[in-house]
Protein backbone atom coordinates (compact mmCIF):
# COMPACT_ATOMS: atom_id res chain seq x y z
CA UNK A 1 0.00 0.00 0.00
CA UNK A 2 1.32 3.46 -0.92
CA UNK A 3 1.99 6.01 1.80
CA UNK A 4 -0.05 8.64 -0.09
CA UNK A 5 -3.40 7.78 -1.58
CA UNK A 6 -5.82 9.93 -3.51
CA UNK A 7 -9.53 9.49 -3.93
CA UNK A 8 -11.69 10.89 -6.70
CA UNK A 9 -15.17 11.95 -5.64
CA UNK A 10 -17.77 12.29 -8.37
CA UNK A 11 -20.86 14.24 -7.40
CA UNK A 12 -23.97 14.34 -9.55
CA UNK A 13 -25.79 16.99 -7.52
CA UNK A 14 -24.67 20.44 -6.48
CA UNK A 15 -24.38 21.03 -2.74
CA UNK A 16 -27.42 22.70 -1.25
CA UNK A 17 -26.94 26.00 0.57
CA UNK A 18 -27.15 25.82 4.34
CA UNK A 19 -29.61 27.91 6.32
CA UNK A 20 -28.77 28.94 9.86
CA UNK A 21 -31.72 30.64 11.59
CA UNK A 22 -30.80 34.00 13.09
CA UNK A 23 -27.50 34.34 11.21
CA UNK A 24 -26.89 37.63 9.43
CA UNK A 25 -23.63 38.27 7.57
CA UNK A 26 -22.54 41.90 7.69
CA UNK A 27 -19.94 42.66 5.02
CA UNK A 28 -18.52 45.87 3.59
CA UNK A 29 -15.48 48.07 3.21
CA UNK A 30 -13.75 49.92 6.04
CA UNK A 31 -15.75 52.85 7.34
CA UNK A 32 -19.14 51.69 6.07
CA UNK A 33 -20.75 51.26 9.51
CA UNK A 34 -20.59 47.48 9.96
CA UNK A 35 -19.85 47.74 13.68
CA UNK A 36 -22.60 50.30 14.23
CA UNK A 37 -25.13 48.16 12.37
CA UNK A 38 -24.06 45.04 14.26
CA UNK A 39 -24.42 46.85 17.60
CA UNK A 40 -27.92 48.00 16.64
CA UNK A 41 -28.94 44.48 15.57
CA UNK A 42 -27.68 42.85 18.78
CA UNK A 43 -29.57 45.27 21.07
Amino acid sequence: MDALQTQTVISTTAPQPSYIPGLIAVVGCDGTGKSTLTTDLVK
